[in-house]
Order: structure tokens, then sequence, then C-alpha cells
């Protein structure tokens, strides 16, 4: 039985200044961080094992210092996940007030978080093959999703058609999305997978007013 789709808006400003040129920088270079030490920080547990590491790590020259989280799904480890103190109040208030079998629609860089952190599953919580040119770094280690997946949760974050992310979410029995303000910087990204243009795609957010 399909189930009400919420929206959930778990950033205050979501949408402040939505209207931004972006940069469209569609292509990451082909280049590696080279990891130089690891360390635990806390385990969160849960049902995909999630895992808060401090990361100490040599790119282009400079060496630098991330958090990122790990979590395990289907028997698979992934690694290397963004940390964001800024998302953390959002995600207690799911872990507060969705179901722990809740099912979520975002772009699949906050998976780490939702899933390691808050516990929740994530539909698309790994990039596709076709995407790969798009990530800095990913392991071979860690399986990534079929392209079909991609394809449909980008159409459905970039939409202006409720309907179509409603079919979207009703097919992968979907019951929220996840929309951090941070995933406008994705568009470069993401537009292009669905066809879209990213300027003709700011230009209909800034005649609606974001």
């Amino acid at each position: 039985m399909w189930k009400k789709l919420f929206l959930l808006l778990c950033i205050v400003t979501l949408l402040t200044g939505c209207a931004q040129k972006i940069d469209q920088q569609k292509q990451v270079e082909n280049r590696e961080p080279e990891l130089l030490s690891k360390e635990k920080l806390e385990d969160f547990g849960g049902p995909y094992n999630g895992s808060l590491w401090n990361c100490t790590s040599s790119f282009k020259g400079s060496v630098y210092t991330s958090k990122q989280i790990a979590f395990t799904v289907n028997g698979a480890h992934y690694y290397g996940y963004f940390w964001d103190d800024s998302l953390v109040p959002s995600l207690d208030w799911i872990k507060e007030n969705t179901p722990s079998d809740a099912k979520f629609i975002c772009w699949w860089d906050y998976a780490g978080m939702l899933m390691g952190y808050a516990g929740r599953f994530a539909v698309a919580y790994a990039p596709s093959n076709e995407i790969l040119h798009t990530v800095v770094k990913w392991s071979e280690s860690e399986p990534t999703i079929d392209h079909e997946i991609i394809m449909d949760v980008s159409e459905a974050l970039t939409t202006d058609n409720p309907e179509v992310a409603l079919k979207v979410a009703e097919k992968y029995d979907a019951d929220y999305f996840y929309i951090p303000k941070r995933s406008l910087y994705l568009l470069p990204v993401i537009l292009p997978i669905t066809g879209k243009n990213v300027d003709d795609y700011m230009e209909r957010v800034k005649m609606v007013g974001c």
C-alpha cells in the first residue's frame, strides 16, 4: 500500500540563496587524495553499523583533516562519505520523529550520514558506474548501484512537477525526501543526468522567487 509522501525540509534555510549563480564545473578532475592516517572517533552502530572517523589526507601538495562516516549495507562496507556537523540537528529530528524503517530519497552523498548516523535507509546510497567521473575518489571494493536509481532520484530532486516526484517515491516505496541546502551546489552534477541545463533551471528558480 502506497504510503503518503512527506517532503522533509530539514534545514530551515534550505532555499536561502537558491538563486545564486552556480559555477558550472561539470567534471571533477581525475585526481585522488592520499590517505595518510585515520582514527575512529565514535561508533554509532545501528542497522547500518555507522562509525565516525577523523582522517588526515594529502591532496595536491597540501595536508588536511576531515571527518568521514562509514556504514554497511547489504554486506558491503562503505567508507569516506563526508560528515557535516550542521546536518546533525536535522538528522536527530529524523531519528526521533520517523519510523526506524522509513526510506528516504536524497542525493547519494547524504546517504552516509542518513544511514550511518540516523539509521534510515537512502534509496540512492552510492553512485552508479556511469557517474563515477564526478566522484573524486571511489574504492573498487565498494559496490555501485544501478544507474536507473540514480536517474530516477535525480529526476525526483530536480523536477518542478510534484507528480513526477511522487511516482519516483512510490516506485521505491520511499516515505520522505531529504534535501539539505548544500544540495544546491550539486546541481551541476545532478542536472545533466536528467538532461536539464543548469542555467535554464536556475532561471526558473528565480522566477518562482527562491
